[in-house]
């Protein structure tokens, strides 16, 4: 079953964070987009940074929800990871 929603937050902000080199939670950028200009991620870190999300939450996360933009912010990855 699903973690509860505190330490979901803390695993995508961990996960996240370390492969975008700085902290989305303290720095107040949960709705910013991964690409845009505040946190600047490459697509290669996002997408390790996917493969990290799956395996520590042991989910699958659902290719149409990658491919429709919604896997873009840390409280896009949340909402759809805690309505699964």
């Amino acid at each position: 079953g699903m973690k509860n929603s505190e330490s979901i937050i803390v695993t995508l902000n961990n996960i996240i964070s370390r492969r975008a080199g700085i902290d989305i939670v303290n720095e107040g950028l949960i709705n910013d987009e991964f690409f845009g200009p505040k946190i600047n991620m490459t697509p290669r870190d996002l997408m390790l940074a996917l493969y990290d999300i799956e395996s520590a939450l042991e989910v699958r996360i659902d290719d149409e929800f990658i491919l429709s933009g919604g896997f873009s912010s840390l409280f896009n990855i949340y909402n759809y990871l805690i309505s699964e």
